[in-house]
């Protein structure tokens, strides 16, 4: 993940899992993920398939590239760059852009459209990580209500993606709907950090 206490806690990402990020509004769910698909084809040359749903595909990569760089998003959005951050941001558009193996979807909006463009891609270039923000705005459910059969049936989709197409697949989703899926005895399929 590029994260070493994630790392340790489940040590790395690993193919077919199914990874489920939840958390309440603006505590960071994005910036952990693109953070760990940054890393991925950065520093383990992965191809990455990024589905986002919630911004624009250059909201999302503009956030990558400020990662990347470790640079102020407040200087970047004001326009007040420091004259490093010129440099910095210079390095992360090389770093992203040389590998040319991060793909950002923002057109995709259903779980089918999501599993055959997966599928598509994977024939062509193998992929290392896909991550799905998010899953609320995903077409099956912002139309229906939450509840734990729907939510639970495009999860098992997704599993079965991850394990046929052989990679760790990332789903952010609130904690709300996450707790939709929950059961009394926990699914082994799915781990936990404590709190």
């Amino acid at each position: 993940t590029g994260f070493a206490d994630l790392d340790q806690w489940f040590s790395g990402l690993h193919s077919g899992d199914l990874i489920l990020i939840t958390g309440e509004p603006a505590v960071g769910k994005t910036i952990l993920s693109s953070n760990i698909a940054c890393h991925a084809v950065i520093t383990q040359s992965r191809c990455v398939l990024y589905f986002t749903l919630e911004m624009s595909s250059d909201q999302l990569i503009l956030r990558m590239l400020i990662a990347t760089g470790k640079m102020n998003c407040l200087d970047i959005y004001s326009g007040k760059l420091a004259d490093d951050d010129f440099g910095r941001l210079t390095m992360s558009v090389k770093l992203l852009t040389n590998n040319k193996n991060m793909f950002v979807v923002d057109s995709m909006h259903s779980i089918a459209e999501i599993i055959s463009h997966a599928k598509l891609l994977n024939e062509t270039m193998p992929l290392g990580l896909v991550v799905i923000d998010y899953l609320q705005l995903v077409h099956e459910l912002i139309n229906a209500k939450a509840d734990s059969s729907i939510v639970a049936n495009l999860l098992a989709k997704l599993k079965s993606m991850a394990t046929e197409l052989s990679v760790p697949v990332i789903v952010i989703a609130n904690p709300m709907l996450a707790n939709g899926t929950s059961t009394n005895n926990q699914n082994e399929s799915f781990k936990s950090i404590p709190h």
